[in-house]
């Protein structure tokens, strides 16, 4: 939002709505889809990680934004990290684990810089995936 301290000319106003997204009111972003995955290693270890899609209103990807997300492990611990965005639009986390069960990812928050985050119009902000 944009405050003025005097009125604006109609040519003023005009221009602000003909800038459109690209003018002072910027798009949304919000959490388009939350993909987990497992790669089984040598040893029994396990590679599980989640890539985070990110985009806003328009459909347009989010490149440098942040994702904060939260970890649940199967033993009942978590953990809290933070991943960028890559031209994309996409955040990827892993971690390697020997450790059998559900591991629930979640994002907390999206910060990007001059964008507002927009809960309301996530798909989704939870998935989770299990290692037999």
């Amino acid at each position: 939002m944009k405050i003025y301290n005097r009125a604006l000319t109609s040519d003023e106003v005009a221009a602000i709505y003909a800038a459109g997204s690209s003018g002072n009111c910027k798009p949304e972003v919000f959490v388009q889809d939350i993909s987990p995955y497992a790669e089984r290693k040598r040893g029994g270890n396990y590679k599980i990680g989640s890539t985070f899609t990110i985009l806003d209103t328009r459909s347009l990807p989010m490149s440098d934004a942040t994702v904060w997300i939260t970890v649940a492990l199967p033993e009942g611990g978590f953990f809290t990290a933070a991943v960028t965005t890559d031209s994309d639009g996409i955040a990827n986390y892993s971690i390697y684990s020997a450790t059998h069960g559900t591991y629930v990812f979640k994002v907390d928050r999206v910060n990007k810089l001059g964008r507002q985050y927009s809960r309301a119009s996530n798909v989704e902000t939870t998935d989770e995936i299990t290692i037999p």
